[in-house]
């Protein structure tokens, strides 16, 4: 358990042991002798980057290196805005059902889910880039994910959000607090 993952993300170096991808049963192992990196952009306001939060993971995915509106893992923003999101996956579920298609979807903790981003097999891994609308009302709101198997993205996003239980702690991957701007 000695191999380190190093993951880039807006300039920022974050070593992350094995046993987090372990976590999930990941058994590929040219997966964890690669560097993940997600993109910078020059584009975006000069705002410090937030640090990363976490890693979030659940049964069969992990999520990592997220990046709200080119502002890092915990952004403030305005209500009801669609801000551009950019995470990391790696899916893994050898246990699945191998007839249906297996989905990785993003949205606000005690809401439902706003984004599919991975439709696919049982095993992949990537990247992500998808958008999310903030609530129109002022309040701190948290990042999470879900696994499903489903028809499609669609169906998924529409009816899994609970299926299981709705998204746990452990599948915080960001922070989102939308202000109301004062006129």
């Amino acid at each position: 358990m000695g191999k380190k993952i190093a993951v880039t993300a807006l300039n920022t170096l974050v070593m992350l042991g094995v046993s987090a991808l372990t976590l999930v049963g990941c058994t590929n192992n040219n997966m964890l002798d690669q560097q993940t990196s997600a993109q910078n952009t020059a584009a975006g306001p000069a705002i410090p980057a937030a640090p990363l939060k976490m890693i979030g993971t659940n049964k069969d995915a992990t999520l990592s290196a997220l990046n709200i509106d080119n502002r890092g893992g915990e952004i403030v923003s305005k209500p009801s805005e669609k801000i551009n999101v950019t995470v990391n996956y790696a899916y893994n579920c050898s246990k699945c059902n191998q007839g249906a298609n297996n989905q990785i979807i993003v949205g606000l903790a005690g809401r439902s889910a706003q984004a599919c981003i991975y439709d696919g097999g049982n095993t992949g891994q990537g990247s992500a880039n998808f958008v999310l609308k903030t609530p129109a009302m002022p309040g701190t709101y948290e990042v999470r994910f879900h696994t499903a198997q489903a028809a499609n993205c669609q169906d998924a996003i529409q009816n899994w959000w609970s299926v299981g239980g709705a998204p746990s702690q452990s599948s915080t991957i960001g922070k989102i607090t939308v202000v109301k701007l004062k006129s």
